[in-house]
């Protein structure tokens, strides 16, 4: 599954960047020989971490941050067609289901498929005050990515809310930051 996560995040990536300031990105994360159509990763490689880096280096922190918001979001619509699991939170029993009992459950099976499929701890952490936060290790820049997808998650669950993803770094010296996902009704 890690393959299709990856997959997902390249194609956001290059939806947002366009396909040549993209290729720059992979170069210098994959190596010269970065190949879209034949998508070769090294386990070693984590992509979302080199991305991030490389966004820093290119274009500054907060424009990296931004950025990765994008990603995020463009990365699960792509995501919840080649994930297995994900779609099903989207079947329409899951739906009619009240909002404050589907939205915990569809958060935790969020945070267990992501896990599997980036590779990365990510884990339901808590709910406080309409807010739910997932807590990922091997944070940074990384979290951003985290907080657009999950703001698009939110979005695709229930468009009768408004959605604000926050990146909260509560623990840096364990190298595990919270992503939260706040609903508030649309008004």
């Amino acid at each position: 599954m890690r393959y299709e996560f990856c997959q997902s995040v390249v194609q956001a990536v290059i939806e947002i960047l366009g396909r040549q300031e993209a290729s720059k990105v992979f170069r210098a994360v994959l190596g010269p020989n970065f190949s879209e159509k034949d998508l070769q990763l090294d386990p070693q490689i984590n992509l979302l971490e080199g991305i991030s880096d490389e966004f820093s280096i290119l274009y500054q922190r907060n424009t990296a941050r931004g950025l990765l918001i994008r990603i995020g979001d463009a990365a699960f619509s792509k995501m919840r067609k080649k994930l297995v699991g994900l779609n099903a939170l989207g079947d329409i029993e899951n739906r009619l289901r009240p909002f404050d009992k589907k939205f915990e459950s569809s958060v935790i099976t969020l945070g267990e498929i992501l896990s599997t499929a980036s590779g990365m701890p990510i884990s339901f952490e808590s709910k406080e005050d309409d807010c739910y936060c997932m807590r990922v290790s091997d944070g940074t820049l990384q979290l951003y990515f985290f907080a657009g997808l999950l703001r698009a998650f939110g979005a695709w669950m229930d468009s009768r809310y408004e959605y604000q993803a926050a990146v909260n770094s509560i623990a840096p010296e364990k190298d595990q930051d919270l992503v939260c996902l706040c609903v508030r009704p649309a008004n």
